[in-house]
């Protein structure tokens, strides 16, 4: 199997970056580490890029050399630049190692570091996520040595996010392909037993809506008056201006069956 590709948050712990990267031999690590700041209150705020620098480091403790491991600054408290940056990076690493396997294990760091390579990982095809977890003493950390890679399977999320791109084709009449992913989506969600029921019901409803637009658009106004009538009373009140229209189109005789 070929080695992969670690991406790293780092904060001011390393040992759950050190077990991870003990725990998946990569070809490569990539650190995303912040710089050294001034607090508010005018004290100085030690960065976490830090951590590989010196006889202590995260680099020394696991046997990297210089070849195999580079880090990035991000900024620690801006959610919108780190992504960009993250972003960046990512699909810079992925241009790099076309046939390594990209890790993206956001433990450590700010919460908008996390929260970055969280979202920039979702965006990169064949990107796995993990955190390291383990035994945890209290509510600070957890106990050194106990890490393991957890990994992270985001399907919900990633879910929302292609509902919400397939809503967009309909700004360009794309129902028929709006349908056939909305169907796509709902497969996923069936095969999950622990899927939100909202959520499901929700890409049941968008696969019904843009069902009847495509027949709309093909001008198969029957059938397209047979599936809003599909979606039920709940929905009236949003359905009212187009049942009007596809009644009106089909002589003022309603399809309710």
């Amino acid at each position: 199997m070929t080695a992969p590709v670690l991406v790293c948050t780092v904060g001011g712990a390393a040992q759950p970056i050190i077990s991870a990267i003990r725990a998946a031999t990569p070809a490569f690590v990539l650190s995303l580490v912040t710089a050294d700041r001034i607090n508010e209150d005018g004290k100085p705020q030690p960065g976490s890029c830090h951590q590989l620098d010196g006889p202590d480091s995260i680099p020394i403790r696991t046997g990297l050399d210089r070849t195999s491991f580079e880090h990035v600054t991000v900024p620690p408290d801006h959610p919108d630049n780190a992504f960009a940056t993250v972003s960046e990076t990512l699909r810079s690493l992925r241009a790099r190692f076309p046939d390594n396997p990209l890790i993206a294990d956001y433990t450590g760091g700010t919460k908008s570091m996390s929260a970055a390579l969280l979202a920039a990982a979702l965006a990169i095809p064949g990107a796995t996520l993990q955190i390291m977890a383990g035994t945890r003493l209290d509510l600070v950390r957890v106990a050194d040595g106990t890490e393991r890679p957890f990994p992270i399977v985001p399907d919900f999320l990633l879910i929302e996010r292609q509902a919400a791109l397939l809503r967009n084709a309909w700004k360009t009449f794309g129902y028929a392909e709006a349908a056939d992913g909305f169907a796509t989506l709902q497969q996923r969600l069936a095969a999950r037993p622990d899927a939100p029921p909202d959520l499901t019901r929700r890409i049941a409803d968008l696969a019904i809506l843009s069902q009847a637009f495509a027949a709309w658009d093909r001008f198969d106004h029957a059938t397209a008056a047979r599936t809003f009538a599909d979606l039920g009373a709940r929905h009236a009140p949003f359905l009212g201006r187009w049942r009007t229209s596809i009644d009106a189109l089909l002589g003022g005789c309603p399809v309710c069956c």
